[in-house]
Order: structure tokens, then sequence, then C-alpha cells
């Protein structure tokens, strides 16, 4: 199940239904928060839908990307059939969708998204005959196709032309959509983060938000039971040598991560999600070694996609593998004091300690 937000609903979607031969093998339904019995509006997919995003600038459209390579778009306004997708060909992906982003402002913005099978594409959102740009991500350092499969793709706030993706084999890459200076379109040979032995499953850059810009900071999580926060090259000058980028701390469970998020409003906290079904809070002021607040959710199932409430990030919405929706509360937790930047701040020059090095700050398994 994947996750987004807008005003007072939440969207989510869901894969092939083994128990209930009838319906579609994807749906996407969409849930208002002051109707908890049935979801609001129910769309269709041919496919299963591996990730949903609700446009942040138009308020009725809603975007899916499904295991046949398929993007779709349906209307709250129209029933629950797509109103536009794209067409199966190599004009647009041929493999499984698991990560898009809508890019840009009101008056000019694209929806990017990324495949298994290596390429990134950028479409208008009322065009999706073809992708206005397409981007085949090779890297020299892959000894069969070169593509590099892609499993998670973000780009920092404000950023329309970089971004970075998560792949299945474990490593992250900065890429450019266009030539830029010092950089060709396509990923950078040189900004490689490798630290993760297993498929990563969220990546999320810090949120320009407060009196400190953060947004260097990403996380990222992985099968490989473990969540790293890294701080990524300058984009003014791109790296020179091969893995120079090193993480600044891992944080180890004994449980399979699925997605990982920056709390939109406090700097210093951050949400996870796992193969048990926990839901861990963490506030890198208060402990950098355990969750401040760890809950186990519905039935113990696995929790594959956590989303924060824009507004204020007062809620989570938790998307469960047992077809389960969960919105949690976090309270006051959400409210930052003043200090909590430049209290950051040390933390992070504390986890550095003056040089690049990897800490292990917690191996216990649980």
């Amino acid at each position: 199940m994947s996750t987004g937000h807008q005003r007072q609903d939440t969207c989510a979607s869901y894969n092939k239904n083994p128990a209930a031969l009838n319906e579609p093998d994807g749906i996407v339904a969409v849930w208002n928060l002051h109707l908890l019995e049935r979801p609001e509006f129910v769309f269709h997919s041919q496919s299963d839908v591996l990730s949903v995003t609700f446009s942040p600038f138009h308020s009725n459209l809603i975007f899916g990307g499904t295991y046949s390579g398929q993007i779709l778009l349906w209307d709250t306004r129209s029933k629950h059939l797509p109103v536009l997708k794209t067409p199966l060909s190599a004009a647009g992906h041929t493999h499984p969708v698991y990560a898009m982003q809508m890019v840009g402002s009101q008056n000019a913005h694209n929806l990017i998204t990324s495949s298994t099978d290596g390429t990134v594409c950028s479409w208008l959102v009322d065009m999706l005959a073809q992708p206005q740009e397409t981007l085949e991500l090779i890297h020299a350092g892959h000894n069969k196709t070169g593509e590099v499969a892609i499993t998670a793709l973000n780009f920092p706030d404000n950023e329309t032309t970089t971004f970075w993706v998560g792949t299945e084999e474990g490593n992250v890459y900065q890429a450019n959509r266009y030539d830029r200076a010092g950089a060709k379109a396509g990923l950078n040979q040189y900004d490689v983060y490798r630290g993760h032995s297993g498929p990563v499953m969220g990546l999320d850059f810090h949120p320009l938000v407060g009196p400190v810009d953060f947004s260097d900071l990403f996380l990222t999580c992985s099968v490989d039971w473990t969540v790293k926060l890294w701080r990524a090259k300058s984009l003014a000058k791109p790296s020179t040598a091969v893995n120079s980028v090193p993480h600044l701390f891992v944080r180890r469970s004994g449980r399979l991560r699925y997605d990982v998020k920056w709390h939109p409003a406090h700097p210093a906290v951050f949400g996870t999600v796992d193969g048990s079904g926990k839901f861990d809070v963490w506030n890198l002021n208060h402990d950098t070694e355990v969750p401040v607040v760890s809950t186990k959710v519905g039935s113990g199932r696995a929790i594959n996609k956590l989303h924060w409430d824009r507004k204020d990030g007062r809620r989570a919405a938790l998307g469960g593998s047992d077809g389960k929706l969960y919105i949690y509360d976090i309270g006051d937790m959400a409210v930052p004091r003043e200090s909590e930047w430049t209290d950051l701040q040390r933390t992070i020059a504390g986890v550095v300690g003056g040089g690049h090095r990897l800490m292990v700050l917690s191996t216990t398994l649980v």
C-alpha cells in the first residue's frame, strides 16, 4: 500500500486481492478523515498500483504508478476509471514504477516517475501519450546492462533538475535531468553513496523549514535493517572521486525497514515503518540510538508506507500489508521549540565528530 495526503483526505493504493477475484488488480482509495467507514472515492487499475500521489496543484487529480509500468491519472470528478494513462510501449516505462514526485510550481510543473527499468520520465500532467523527457540512468560500474534499477527517488525542496535515486543493489546515486555546469544529464558517475546491502526502500531529503538550512541531509532505509543519514555533496561543486561521500550514522534493528520520512515541521524528527508492524518516531536531539516512541500497529503485519500530514505534521498515515490504513496523532511531539534547529546543528556536528567517519550507534537486534 502507498499513501499520500491532501487537505483532509488520504489516498492509498492497493495491489491484487487474491480473495476477491472479481475486483480489479489494483485500486486507489481516497479516504476522508471524517468518514472512516468507507472510502470517499475508489479508482480502478488493470495492474497493481505501487505508488500514488495527489497533485499538489490540482486537488482533484491523483497519479498512480503500476506494476506494468503504466502511469495512470484519476480525477475525483470522474468515475472510477483513469481519465488518462500512458501507453504500454517502450516510449515510457516497461517495468514497475515504485517512485514518483511532482516538481515545479503552479504554472510550470512536471510529474517525474522512475522504474526498475532504469529510466526516469518527465510528464506533462495533461498529456500522458508520451513523456516530455526520458532519461536512462546508466552507471559504468555495472557489469551487465549498466542500468540501475530504481526503487526510490527524491528531489530536495526547491530543486527541479537535480535528484537522488535509491536502487535494488543498495546504492544511492545523484542524477541530473539536464546538462548543467560541470555535470551532464543522467547519473553523476562519481556521486555514489554506498552503504546499504539490500534494496533501498525509502529516500527522503530534509525539508526547507525554519531558520537553519538542513536540505543537504537525507535519510535512507533498506531491507538490510538499517536507516542511514547522509550529507549530500554540494550541487555547486560536484564530486571528483568515487565513493567520497560517507554516511553520518547507521541505525540497525532486527526488522526490514520499508519507509522513512522527515517530519515536515520539526527539524530533528523523522518516522520509520518496518516489516514487524512497528511505527517508530525518532528525535535526533533527544536520542540518536533509540526512537522516542515505538508502537506496534494493528495486527503486527508489515507497514509499507508512511506519510506525514503536510499541514503541521501532527498526523501520520501508515499503509499496512493487511490492507488497512492507519492514522496516528503524535501530539506535541510535532511542535518544535525555537532551539531545535541549533540543537540539531550540534547533534550533527557531534555525530560527524570533525571527520567523515562511519559510526554504528546501535547494533542491538530487537
